[in-house]
């Protein structure tokens, strides 16, 4: 599709849906994700179109596409607003190692009033700064703001000061983020697969299956 200016859009989505709901077997996981997403680009200038995006990203969901389970959550948390739904399919994905979920999970967990957990929230944006995603000012200011919570985690920090504890952390945040960005930029240097580096202002992503999440 990418290289051949005279490809058959129509022709490829006809193929596309069959295979993503065909009248026998199992649905095809990639064709029912790729057409979500499809459908998901074009909702931007024609909205009706979310809900067929949502449709076929639930068929690849129940075939336990973490990649399909995160839109999910996506469009219900944002669209539909079914945040029951949304949360529930971020905890699936996140379980299967997506990353942008945990981010999500963290939102919730810091903001939707019927999920607020502190200790949930920070944990989930931590595994994001473990993972490369650039959150690690965000990950400080909210240490920062939750610290007398968050330092029950643990047995040695309940004796340290709050303004000592937030100087520790903020060191050992901004040190893991130092450590990870020169990894990236070797990696890069050398053209190795395991990261993508991207330019602008130094973000950059591992792979959305995260492992050991």
């Amino acid at each position: 599709m990418k290289f051949n200016p005279h490809f058959n859009i129509k022709k490829i989505i006809e193929t596309l849906i069959k295979a993503a709901e065909p009248t026998t077997g199992t649905p095809s996981v990639q064709a029912a994700s790729t057409l979500g997403e499809l459908y998901y680009m074009q909702a931007k200038k024609r909205p009706e179109l979310m809900e067929t995006s949502l449709k076929y990203y639930e068929i690849a969901a129940k075939q336990g596409c973490g990649y399909a389970e995160y839109w999910v959550g996506y469009i219900n948390a944002l669209v539909t607003k079914k945040i029951e739904v949304a949360y529930n399919s971020f905890i699936s994905s996140y379980k299967k190692g997506n990353i942008n979920a945990a981010y999500q999970l963290f939102l919730m967990y810091s903001k939707a009033t019927e999920y607020l957990n502190v200790e949930k929230a920070y944990k989930c944006l931590k595994k994001c700064c473990d993972f490369g995603i650039a959150c690690n000012d965000e990950l400080i200011a909210y240490f920062k703001e939750h610290v007398t919570q968050l330092k029950l985690l643990d047995e040695m920090w309940k004796t340290w000061p709050n303004t000592e504890l937030i100087n520790i952390h903020t060191a050992e945040i901004t040190k893991m983020s130092k450590a990870l960005m020169d990894a990236v930029q070797t990696d890069e240097l050398y053209k190795r697969p395991s990261a993508l580096f991207i330019e602008n202002k130094g973000n950059w992503f591992l792979s959305m299956q995260a492992k050991n999440v």
